[in-house]
């Protein structure tokens, strides 16, 4: 347990390095920094309440000190923006969550296991990559209401099928490296093949049978 605790604060300590060296994640941390300061300081930017109608309807930027303008209900459009950050971060992070979790399990169990468990999960994965996921969505929020709660979860088992995709390849990748022989429950246990060494910190998998060196 304090070997596993030492190698995760190990990584800890260099992930501001990790995040540095990628021009891209260092972009998507700043966006979320950004997004999250926004969202603390939302009582301070919002010029307007952005659920007040007013009789400015349609004003043009910068009238009346509106920032943005207005919409047909009088609406403030700059308060309106800095009010839904927090809703879209929501979205965006609970949706992701589910896609993930979902393309992790199914991917990872078509890679680690195969057979006829690979060929069904991977032709379910095909189905959903062809189905055009935005008439998808909209067709289920018209029959399920269109909350954000339903909104979350339409999106997140909508997109989960790249994520399993490459969860598959990556759980590929170790088994077609190394001689494998089967062992049964009682033997070692190799959840690291599965799910990297840093999900298997949190969540130790423990599947059904588990390849070894031969």
């Amino acid at each position: 347990m304090q070997l596993r605790l030492n190698r995760l604060w190990k990584k800890i300590r260099r992930l501001p390095s990790v995040i540095l060296s990628d021009h891209q994640l260092t972009a998507g941390v700043i966006g979320i920094i950004f997004l999250l300061l926004v969202i603390l300081l939302a009582n301070v930017l919002m010029t307007f309440d952005p659920y007040d109608y007013t009789t400015e309807s349609l004003a043009a930027p910068g009238e009346a000190g509106h920032i943005l303008g207005t919409n047909k209900l009088g609406q403030d459009v700059y308060s309106m923006l800095i009010a839904g950050v927090s809703t879209s971060l929501k979205v965006a992070i609970i949706s992701s969550l589910i896609s993930g979790c979902v393309g992790v399990l199914l991917g990872g169990s078509a890679g680690f296991f195969g057979g006829k468990v690979d060929a069904v999960i991977s032709e379910v994965i095909n189905v959903f990559m062809m189905i055009p996921t935005f008439f998808l969505i909209l067709m289920i929020v018209a029959l399920f209401g269109n909350s954000i709660t339903n909104v979350m979860i339409v999106i997140g088992l909508t997109s989960w099928a790249s994520n399993a995709k490459l969860m598959r390849a990556q759980a590929l990748v170790p088994l077609s490296k190394v001689p494998l022989s089967w062992e049964r429950p009682g033997g070692r246990f190799c959840s690291s093949i599965l799910f990297p060494t840093e999900f298997s910190l949190w969540w130790p998998i423990r599947p059904w049978a588990c390849p070894v060196r031969s």
